[in-house]
């Protein structure tokens, strides 16, 4: 009889967990997921991806290109010193906007076509450059000095 009934514990007891096991696949497909169904957001309040979201934007407009994936970007803070359309073709220099501090954004596309934007600091305004200005680019890399160790 002791032997009967321990069988009949362990039945029981496997019972209830193959019930167990089957309620919870169950009730986990019954859920709706969530969590799986949302698209990658990106960080929109970072100022950083904001301008250079802005500065991509305005690109893509501008040369109808395709820049959702680049070969490469650069980035600097930067003066523009006659405003920030000096980098852009105006028919009447005059009418130029007065916005004088900003990120400078430069992109490669996998065409290898290097295009630069100019964002201001508030991201209120955005100029599409019709010419690479070099002088704000960034600098290549120095050659390694031959005194110092590798």
């Amino acid at each position: 009889m002791h032997r009967t009934f321990n069988v009949s514990i362990r039945a029981a007891m496997l019972l209830s967990l193959a019930a167990l096991f089957l309620f919870s696949l169950i009730f986990s497909f019954s859920l709706p997921m969530t969590a799986q169904a949302q698209d990658p957001t990106a960080t929109p309040n970072d100022p950083f991806w904001r301008a250079y979201s802005a500065a991509r934007d305005a690109i893509e407009e501008k040369f109808s290109v395709d820049l959702t994936q680049v070969q490469s970007y650069e980035w600097s803070q930067a003066e523009f010193v006659t405003g920030i359309d000096s980098c852009v073709d105006l028919d009447d220099p005059n009418t130029g906007r007065p916005v004088y501090f900003g990120w400078v954004f430069t992109l490669t596309s996998f065409r290898n076509q290097t295009y630069q934007a100019r964002v201001s600091y508030d991201i209120q305004d955005v100029a599409a450059c019709d010419h690479v200005d070099e002088a704000s680019a960034p600098a290549a890399p120095a050659a390694p000095d031959g005194s110092l160790p590798p």
